[in-house]
This record gives C-alpha cells, structure tokens and sequence, in this order.
C-alpha cells in the first residue's frame, strides 16, 4: 500500500504565519480555510482514514486561500481491545489530543487537532506548549483549556463554545463530525457579519 501527495510550488499555512511575524489571520480567511479543512477530515472519515497529523505544516495554501490537507498518518480508527503504546505515533504532540499519547487514533481524535488549530489562528498562541513532547501531552491530558477570548477579548463568546467543544478531553464528547465543527464555527461567528467565500470544490470530469 502507499499513498500520493500533490507537489505544489507554494507555502504552507506553517509558512505563511512565520512569513507574516504574528500568528493571527484574518477572521475570514480563518473561517474560509478552516471550513475547507473540515470539509476533507469529513471526506476521510467517511473512507475509514484518520489523519492523526494535523498542523499547519500540514496544510498548502493554493492561491493563498484555499487549504489543501496534505501528510495524511493514514491512520486506521482504533478498535477496542488492540494493545497500546505509550507514546506518541507521528503528529506534533501540540495537536495531538490526549488519547493520543496512549496510542489510541479516534476520527475525534481529528477533531481536536482542528480544534487546536482553531485556537491558534485565532489566538495567535497554543492552548499547550512546553519544552518536550511528554510536558506537552502531559499537559493536554490535565490542564484546563486556557481562554481564547482572554488573548483576543474581540471574539463572540460563542467561538470559546466551540473551541471548548473542540478541545473536550473525552473523545465522546467533542463535535460528533468535521462538518458539526464547522458549522458551530460558522454559527458563532455569524453575528460579527464576517465576509468570507465559502465554495465547494469544482470536480472537472473529462469527457
């Protein structure tokens, strides 16, 4: 088995914030590409495939705004009753949810991951962070969800909502799917009358 990744000649997310000196987007853009990013976990899950992997390293930018999901762990769900491991299988460990570091990979475990990436597009910081990967995991795993409305006071209270949903330690109780993610982004932020274009990518079928 193997898998193909796309060649690009452009930068990634990683890329784009180092280029830009602080971490914070652009709420539209923000919206546009994390609902881009949804849409193909969404797309994966449905085929059995957890990503397991992420980041903003992760993540192309065509044009410089649309979001193409690369360095996929092609991670099979994990099924009751198979051995763990203690450690941490690929992923950065500052967006790896906490049943991660037992070896266990869920679909929700994708969600946290966006959830991480959420906070921190825009919040400009991670919710965790620390000087190896086990203080990291450590910290995932036991330490309160630090406030995203404490760094930008700016946001609706709904977005803290959804990012707590997000970032729910018990896989079963974050969004139930990519797109409930979404579409409870969109929602909380619909009161701010944010401009974004949402579109669906254009299949082209030669005939």
């Amino acid at each position: 088995l193997y898998t193909a990744t796309l060649a690009m000649e452009a930068e990634t997310l990683q890329e784009r914030l180092e280029r830009q000196g602080n971490h914070v987007l652009p709420i539209g853009l923000v919206l546009r590409l994390l609902t881009q990013l949804c849409a193909a976990v969404h797309h994966a899950h449905r085929h059995g495939i957890v990503h397991g992997n992420i980041q903003p390293s992760s993540v192309f930018l065509h044009n410089g705004e649309d979001a193409l999901l690369t360095n996929f762990g092609m991670k099979r769900a994990y099924q009751d009753g198979e051995a763990l491991a203690a450690h941490l299988e690929g992923g950065h460990p500052a967006y790896a949810a906490p049943e991660q570091g037992l070896g266990i990979v869920h679909p929700a475990s994708d969600i946290y991951a966006l959830g991480v990436l959420i906070y921190y597009l825009l919040g400009g910081v991670l919710p965790y962070n620390g000087s190896s990967e086990e203080e990291i995991m450590l910290k995932h795993a036991s330490e309160p969800i630090p406030s995203l409305l404490a760094l930008r006071p700016s946001l609706p209270d709904a977005v803290e909502v959804v990012v707590r949903g997000a970032l729910a330690r018990v896989p079963e109780a974050r969004f139930s799917s990519a797109n409930a993610l979404a579409q409870a982004l969109l929602e909380a932020f619909s009161t701010m009358g944010v401009q974004t274009v949402l579109t669906q990518p254009e299949r082209r079928v030669p005939v």
